[in-house]
């Protein structure tokens, strides 16, 4: 019994060493670091997530940028081409109308041939007798535009029309956009 009243009785706890209870401090403590330090590092890994992500936003939208720039260059070239070419077109249909006015009504043009290079205008034709032939060619005679006539060929075909062939230089003029 004596035991068991001994048991009853309480008794002083024996006391951890100053060893025990500066290393409890001391892991409590660096609990404490490593739990700031989880959470610095949590946020600063979620703020560099961000910023990743952010970055990713600015290249893509940089890189469309390049892409639409390149597509600007690419039409400013072909602008530049085109006006180029423009400025170098030579307008044959204002020729045609040169021919439209200056032709007489009786005679019918067959084949046309311009040459741009040497501006040089080839035409075979064919009318209903030589008089009109002949105020054809005194017509283009008389026109400033039209240097050099040469009639190569005159002959009556077998619907009794004349056929021709006549050649001119024209002038640049004519052609001018």
């Amino acid at each position: 019994m004596k035991d068991e009243l001994i048991k009853i009785i309480p008794r002083s706890k024996p006391e951890l060493s100053k060893k025990y209870k500066i290393l409890f401090w001391l892991a409590l403590v660096l609990l404490f670091i490593l739990g700031g330090c989880f959470f610095l590092l949590r946020e600063k890994s979620s703020q560099l997530i961000r910023q990743k992500e952010k970055m990713e936003e600015r290249i893509a939208q940089i890189e469309k940028e390049a892409e639409e720039e390149k597509e600007l260059i690419t039409a400013s070239r072909k602008i530049k081409d085109f006006s180029s070419i423009l400025k170098e077109h030579k307008k044959a249909s204002a020729l045609l109308d040169f021919l439209k006015q200056n032709c007489h009504q009786k005679v019918r043009f067959i084949t046309l041939q311009i040459n741009l290079k040497d501006f040089r205008l080839s035409l075979s034709g064919e009318t209903e007798n030589y008089k009109i032939l002949g105020e054809q060619i005194l017509k283009l005679k008389e026109n400033s535009f039209v240097r050099d006539l040469q009639v190569t060929t005159i002959f009556l075909n077998r619907s009794n029309k004349v056929e021709f062939n006549l050649s001119f230089i024209f002038s640049p003029e004519l052609i001018k956009p």
